[in-house]
């Protein structure tokens, strides 16, 4: 968990890679009398942080939602879904038949929904990354 190492903010943890915030996080403080707008450096510092929680937190969305995909694959690999009762899963009659398809057409459609919902994730983590690099 991201949050718990040695209950450091995520800042701390992202100044590491991160120049910028390394800077706000470190060096900030000295350098505070050579601005002549301070409320623009301020104003420039939050919404740079907006944009790192922002990606943090579309990199925790996705990072669900592949597990979510992954799980799902496999239920359908290994032909056990989820909420399917045994005793109706069990048996050549027609009725374990369609429980059967009735729960593998509800893990596609999980499972595409899941898929998009990647997709969209990652197009608002890219429009993140950009918007924090526009502020560079």
């Amino acid at each position: 968990d991201p949050y718990v190492e040695d209950s450091k903010t995520i800042y701390e943890q992202k100044s590491r890679v991160d120049q910028i915030l390394h800077f706000f996080e470190t060096d900030h403080d000295r350098y505070v009398g050579y601005f002549k707008d301070l409320k623009k450096v301020e104003s420039l510092r939050v919404a740079y942080y907006n944009c790192v929680s922002a990606i943090e937190f579309q990199n925790e969305t996705l990072a669900q939602l592949v597990d979510e995909v992954l799980e799902l694959r496999m239920q359908l690999r290994t032909g056990q879904f989820e909420g399917v009762p045994e005793q109706a899963a069990v048996g050549f009659g027609s009725r374990a038949r369609l429980a059967e398809e009735s729960a593998r057409k509800e893990v596609y459609v999980k499972l595409a929904h899941a898929k998009l919902d990647v997709g969209e994730r990652r197009s608002k983590r890219r429009a993140k990354e950009k918007e924090r690099r526009a502020l560079v």
